[in-house]
């Protein structure tokens, strides 16, 4: 127990020294953040809010959502990339051959990921306070439904994780899912008609109950919605990595880029 703590504490320690040596990465993600949150900012692409949850802070909600939206899609991909590199590199058999859990070092190294994320939204929220203003409210139970959210769309990224295994080059699928979250998760402002089916999703849940904490209305339905969500999806992201592992390894190529 405690040497497989340990183990997870050295990818979170290994992670993120690697991401101070490396700052470009982070830099650069600071603008492209920066540049989309500005572009939605401007357009006032969350305009609708405030008519819809009756909200006159409608820059608020659009705010917060888009810090959720990111750390789902931090969640989903960071994984895939990390096991990509190291296919690459060919040092994923370490991990692989290690005798500590392989998801265990992958979620040491995804919560690395998350804390390094965090510091570009407070960047991105000094952004916003700067630039338009927006005073963004952060209630307990909104970091608690974000967190819940978090770890079921890291069952999504499990499912990429498993399929980078098997296909290696997945980004265009990464990219294709971190759009259409921004699209159908109420994010930005969605059709009803979209939100009611999109809810099977942790993160339209999540965004959902952002507003409706914010707006002073009931969230009770939404937040026990969440939860079983949330653990629907982490359950079946650990069961689709554990096949593809294994289809990997029946067709040869699971060490192999």
């Amino acid at each position: 127990m405690v040497g497989a703590l340990r183990a997870f504490y050295w990818e979170i320690k290994m992670s993120i020294m690697g991401t101070i040596r490396y700052r470009f990465g982070v830099f650069s993600d600071i603008i492209v953040f920066s540049a989309l949150l500005s572009a939605f900012l401007l357009s006032d692409s969350g305009k609708s809010y405030g008519s819809v949850y009756n909200y006159s802070n409608y820059k608020e909600l659009l705010v917060i959502g888009y810090m959720a939206w990111m750390y789902a899609v931090s969640s989903i991909s960071s994984i895939s990339q990390i096991i990509s590199g190291e296919l690459r590199g060919g040092t994923f058999y370490k991990k692989y051959n290690s005798k500590y859990p392989l998801q265990l070092l992958l979620l040491g190294r995804l919560l690395a990921s998350l804390l390094i994320e965090s510091v570009v939204m407070i960047v991105l929220l000094l952004l916003a306070k700067l630039g338009w203003n927006v005073e963004v409210t952060f209630h307990p139970l909104i970091i608690l439904a974000i967190i819940i959210s978090t770890i079921g769309m890291y069952g999504i990224g499990m499912v990429v994780a498993g399929m980078t295994i098997f296909y290696k080059n997945v980004r265009s699928v990464i990219f294709l899912i971190q759009m259409g979250l921004l699209f159908v998760t109420d994010t930005l402002p969605v059709a009803e008609g979209i939100l009611s089916i999109s809810k099977i999703i942790p993160l339209t849940s999540c965004n959902l109950i952002i507003k409706y904490i914010l707006a002073g209305q009931s969230y009770s339905h939404e937040f026990v919605l969440l939860c079983i969500t949330a653990a629907g999806f982490l359950a079946l992201g650990v069961l689709c990595f554990s096949c593809y592992l294994k289809k990997a390894r029946k067709k040869g190529n699971l060490l192999f880029y």
